[in-house]
């Protein structure tokens, strides 16, 4: 049987609030939310001043990791160190490794530097004007073979541009077609013009039209091993030629790909000069975007984008006190995972409808937490759509959905991962003794990447580790305990009303569901029902999965049975149904839903998987 969900992952409908759908304020949130905030390098290949950053949007402050003792503080302290370390005239290496966490900025502070900070000094404005700088994203790079079409087919493009547009005009093809030898491929073409580019630099003339050759190579970490082990050997072999002077060479890495080139048996990027980047404060981030709106606002003559600045300023405070910590714990540092979700967070209707009923009680207690979770899952659409707004359904990571287990993995496979499975033959080894296939496993993994939850970090011998960011596995699947406040989204009411509706169950289930929306108090009664037929399935899920009856030929029963006897799995249905009763008695305490009639409430409160609910098991035990 294949399993179907409610709603389709291309039938999930776009919901923005009335202000966030006027085309200005749209345009607003995603310069601030959603694009680059620094200048397109399409536009503005060499340079841009900072009047040229959207409402100014860029920010130096970042907390000092650095060992260096560099002087004096400031708000500008990096860069400044970066223009200390790309003019140094004598320096022991030309390489240098900008080390930071997954998304804490390593790419903008270098491209600000590059194209912003350093032409910006007067000092040094005539030598900006002789330095070619190539900046390849290799991001898009899957094996060595787009590598050396994509790298060196760069190079070549950008070197031609830089040279025509040069003053004076350079002319590199006629220069390499004047060498003895002449290339034979776009990689030998590279090589070819480094060296003439670099005999011409080491002559010193007003003539030349480029003195200083700088390279970045940036994402290197979001390509497979061989691929870094290729690019940072190019690097390598170029400083090893004589004929070429490369003045720098930039490489962002995070600190687990440094640690793993370094230590490969290569011993790679040895002696480079290392800059440990840290965090932007979260509450300076969000702060200088909220000034960045309202200066856009006051300057707009647009009715519509100035009636919108009381809701963004006053559902910002509201919601920054309760959600902010979740964004922070499910970004883990990605700066451009949370500026994301709170981008979706604004738009969204279920926001706006909480900002509302706030003005019409302005005096009510009331928090809005489920309200508030609700606008943060499904951003700016009619239920969670984790395609597009990176908040993840857990219950979808598998390849299938055609049987219990291809819903599973995915939980099971963070449960694991939180008791310290983090290498990829012992987890995947632990989850086939579980029943799971390799596919299913390893498109979990996949899947877990997207959403920030861990990446991939390649060992000796052809291993592979995983950087586990445990901050986001604690927001997704965590209990609440003495050292984190909140429990993880899989036991929110908020999270399991959205799962279920787009997680797929089988046509009995389906029957009984009905598609709603968080911030319809008219939906309420079919939402809950809804979610309670999606727990009744999903008990029945967890029921086959500890039934080794259920398993594959080729699993070993007691291997399964001794390996869910020691992992102690926590039983899901259970955790979710008891989190989603106390929702309904609270509401049912509180009044607040009088619409809703009390033979209803006992109806459902009376339901058996209520009743069972609390003589369930915590984990998962073999039947």
């Amino acid at each position: 049987m294949v399993y179907q969900p409610l709603i389709h992952a291309d039938q999930i409908l776009s919901r923005v609030n009335p202000y966030a759908a006027s085309p200005a304020v749209d345009e607003l949130l995603r310069h601030c939310f959603d694009s680059d905030i620094l200048p397109s390098r399409s536009l503005y290949p060499r340079r841009f001043a900072r009047t040229d950053v959207f409402a100014g949007l860029y920010t130096s402050e970042r907390i000092w990791y650095d060992q260096v003792d560099f002087q004096p503080d400031g708000p500008d302290r990096h860069e400044r160190y970066f223009h200390h370390l790309f003019w140094d005239s004598d320096p022991a290496t030309p390489v240098i490794c900008v080390i930071g966490s997954v998304g804490s900025g390593k790419s903008t502070l270098v491209d600000y530097y590059l194209r912003c900070y350093c032409p910006d000094d007067p000092r040094r404005r005539n030598d900006f004007e002789r330095k070619l700088v190539i900046h390849f994203d290799a991001r898009d790079v899957q094996d060595n073979t787009d590598f050396y079409h994509l790298f060196f087919l760069h190079i070549q493009s950008s070197v031609r541009l830089q040279c025509a547009q040069s003053q004076p005009v350079f002319d590199i093809d006629a220069a390499i077609k004047r060498r003895p030898t002449q290339p034979n491929n776009v990689r030998e073409w590279a090589w070819a013009a480094f060296e003439e580019l670099s005999q011409l630099a080491n002559k010193k003339l007003d003539s030349v039209p480029f003195q200083y050759i700088a390279v970045v190579i940036d994402n290197l970490d979001q390509t497979p091993a061989p691929v870094q082990i290729r690019a940072i050997t190019e690097v390598e072999q170029w400083l090893r030629n004589p004929l070429i002077r490369l003045w720098r060479v930039f490489l962002p890495l995070w600190p687990s790909t440094f640690s793993y080139l370094r230590n490969h048996r290569f011993n790679m990027l040895r002696g480079v000069h290392v800059v440990h980047l840290g965090p932007i404060d979260t509450d300076a981030l969000f702060a200088n975007h909220e000034r960045a709106i309202e200066e856009q606002i006051n300057l707009s003559s647009s009715s519509t984008v100035r009636l919108s600045f009381d809701y963004l300023s006053e559902i910002s405070k509201f919601g920054e006190k309760r959600l902010l910590d979740r964004i922070s714990g499910l970004s883990h540092g990605s700066l451009r995972l949370m500026l994301s979700l709170w981008g979706g967070f604004l738009r969204s209707e279920a926001a706006f409808s909480i900002w509302r009923q706030r003005r019409v009680s302005a005096e009510s207690s009331r928090s809005f937490e489920y309200e508030l979770l609700d606008a943060l899952i499904v951003g700016a659409y009619e239920v969670l759509n984790q395609r597009t707004h990176r908040v993840a359904n857990l219950f979808t990571m598998g390849h299938a959905h055609d049987r219990p287990r291809d819903l599973l993995v995915g939980p099971h496979a963070l449960f694991l991962m939180a008791q310290g499975f983090h290498r990829h033959r012992t987890l995947t080894d632990a989850l086939v003794r579980l029943g799971y296939s390799e596919d299913n496993i390893q498109d979990a993994i996949d899947a877990f990447g997207s959403f920030n939850i861990l990446h991939q970090v390649p060992v000796q011998n052809r291993l592979i580790d995983y950087e586990i960011h445990d901050s986001v596995i604690q927001d997704y699947v965590g209990t609440e305990h003495h050292n984190f406040p909140r429990n993880g989204l899989i036991w929110e009411p908020a999270y399991v009303d959205n799962i279920a509706m787009v997680t797929p169950v089988d046509s009995t289930t389906l029957i009984g569901m009905k598609k709603t929306r968080g911030d319809r108090t008219e939906d309420f009664t079919a939402r809950v029902e809804t979610t309670l037929a999606f727990l009744r399935f999903l008990r029945g899920c967890e029921d086959s999965f500890r039934d080794p009856s259920q398993l594959m030929a080729d699993i070993n029963r007691e291997d399964f049975r001794e390996t869910l006897e020691k992992r102690r799995i926590p039983c899901l249905w259970r955790g979710m149904t008891l989190g989603y009763r106390s929702r309904l008695l609270g509401l049912q305490q509180s009044g607040y839903l009088k619409m809703v009639d009390s033979r209803w409430w006992t109806r459902i409160l009376d339901d058996p998987l209520f009743a069972t609910v609390d003589i369930a098991d915590r984990v998962l035990m073999p039947l």
